[in-house]
């Protein structure tokens, strides 16, 4: 195990890309994204490992993510992001293995080729929101393909992060406003502007 030191600024994609960065040094082949506060159902790494043969090695895999508090609610099944509207189409429920172009950051598994190809997440641009959409997107755009395995189950630990029940005011307003905030409304826009069929720059393979 190797625990790498940030310096407190680093967010979830900058945190993300000292992992790969890292990773790639040691020549693997896969990287996966987990948080600290996820937890897995019985077998999935090996289920993981049978849907890179199953899926393709080339292909991104994502998990079915449920949030386990208060109860077990489904957070994630895969998610598809229609350009030409510039909104996401969320699968309420997904049963088998299903081509995607956009899930959560939590449980998904990423072929090293797909770094050297696409490059590593936007820490600028989108250091806690919207990264892990952006960086799919991006994805498509390499021609790599997506897919989210429902039998890959993931678990999060919503009660120590994201937003609580008890936030001030302030705390909320700060959310909206923080250029690092999760909830940063100019950080969304630019999201939906970059990833817009209509800037065929950005949006073109």
């Amino acid at each position: 195990i190797d625990i790498l030191y940030g310096d407190g600024n680093l967010w979830w994609s900058g945190a993300v890309n000292i992992g790969i960065n890292k990773a790639m040094q040691k020549e693997v082949s896969h990287i996966l994204l987990f948080n600290n506060d996820n937890m897995v159902a019985v077998n999935y790494f090996s289920i993981l490992a049978h849907s890179i043969v199953q899926i393709g090695m080339d292909s991104i895999i994502a998990s079915k993510v449920f949030d386990i508090y208060p109860k077990k609610t489904l957070r994630y099944s895969g998610n598809e992001f229609d350009r030409k509207r510039s909104r996401y189409i969320k699968f309420k429920d997904v049963n088998e293995v299903k081509k995607v172009n956009s899930a959560g950051g939590m449980g998904v598994l990423i072929p090293s080729s797909v770094f050297t190809k696409v490059g590593l997440f936007d820490e600028k641009n989108f250091p806690q929101k919207c990264g892990d959409s952006d960086y799919f997107l991006r994805a498509e755009n390499k021609q790599v393909p997506m897919y989210i395995n429902p039998k890959c189950v993931v678990y999060n630990d919503n009660r120590t992060s994201g937003y609580k029940n008890n936030m001030s005011i302030t705390d909320i307003m700060k959310s909206f406003s923080y250029p690092k905030g999760y909830a940063n409304l100019l950080v969304e826009y630019k999201f939906y502007i970059k990833q817009s069929v209509t800037n065929t720059a950005l949006c073109s393979p």
